[in-house]
């Protein structure tokens, strides 16, 4: 409860919003085969075909997640039949990126039968989904999602298990990744009992002069957009996509012992369109990432974790300055 107020009295004063909208004569993507939850409140859809969660959003609201459009997807195809397709979403990817070179093999190589594959659906009921994943071969590994919408509260909660099937020399972990519509600013969690060096975050790609603040009290970073792409990452167990009209909030345990490659257990992927767009990114999207812990499995092991969604809404009278 007290960080949800938290995050409500910050919003209050946030500022500096970047809006990178879409194409006009692009048109997202639309999938065949969803599988839809609604409790009244909040609206989750699923698609098999993709692996990942497509939608979520207010009842009679707008989807905060970000698709790509069924014209980006074809070119792509078109030009590199073999390469990595970004649908949007919310997915699962089980290595680290320092890792991907090793297991995959030269460039930017993804695990096709998690992210790339279409998932079986062993369960779909008023309340709930579970779909799982075919097995990867080269980390010899399956996934299952169960995705559960809360009763009564604008809120979802996803419980993803890994199992080993048969040996791998290369760790495995359980990374979210969920790609949004771009927001006003993004926050990500400081845990202060674990810090990577004298400054409370790490920048994983851009330049070092990235666009973030420390809030006055040092518990959380906002990070804003600026020309061209860059990625920042804290030790904590929550992050969040800061709207005009609400804050969309992801959660999930943080170890303090656990073994995060990144120097991170949360990161934002922001990638804005600048004098200079870069090439071949799409501008229209930020990515926030819960880093699972990162661990050797034994063949039939299995991890674990459970990553907690909520929209906080922001319209219903909060007038209490914060400025940063």
């Amino acid at each position: 409860m007290k960080k949800t107020l938290l995050l409500v009295i910050i919003y209050a004063g946030l500022s500096a919003y970047c809006s990178c909208s879409l194409p006009k004569d692009k048109t997202p993507l639309e999938y065949t085969d969803e599988l839809v939850l609604d409790n009244g409140i909040v609206r989750l859809c699923v698609s098999p075909a993709v692996g990942r969660i497509v939608y979520f959003g207010k009842v009679g609201g707008r989807d905060l997640l970000w698709r790509n459009s069924a014209t980006a997807i074809e070119t792509r195809k078109r030009r590199r039949p073999d390469a990595w397709l970004n649908y949007g979403g919310d997915k699962i990817w089980p290595a680290v990126r320092y890792s991907w070179g090793r297991i995959y093999g030269p460039g930017w190589s993804l695990d096709k039968a998690i992210d790339g594959s279409a998932w079986t659906v062993v369960e779909k009921t008023d309340s709930r989904i579970i779909i799982e994943s075919p097995v990867s071969k080269q980390l010899h590994i399956k996934i299952r999602r169960e995705i559960t919408l809360i009763p009564g509260k604008a809120a979802a909660r996803i419980k993803n298990t890994l199992q080993q099937i048969s040996y791998t020399p290369y760790p495995v972990c359980l990374w979210s990744v969920t790609q949004v519509k771009s927001p006003r600013c993004c926050l990500l969690d400081i845990d202060g009992k674990r810090l990577q060096s004298k400054e409370p975050y790490v920048v994983l790609s851009g330049t070092k002069d990235v666009n973030v603040r420390l809030l006055p009290d040092k518990s959380a970073l906002k990070f804003m957009a600026s020309p061209g792409k860059s990625k920042v990452g804290t030790f904590g167990g929550w992050i969040a996509a800061v709207y005009p009209d609400c804050i969309f909030r992801q959660s999930s345990k943080f170890y303090q012992n656990g073994c995060y490659p990144d120097n991170a257990s949360v990161e934002c992927f922001w990638l804005c369109k600048g004098d200079k767009p870069t090439k071949g990114w799409n501008p229209d999207y930020v990515e926030l990432e819960l880093m699972g812990n990162s661990v050797h499995l034994q063949p039939g092991e299995k991890i674990r974790n459970v990553v907690n969604w909520e929209i906080i809404d922001t319209t219903q009278g909060f007038r209490k300055d914060f400025k940063l």
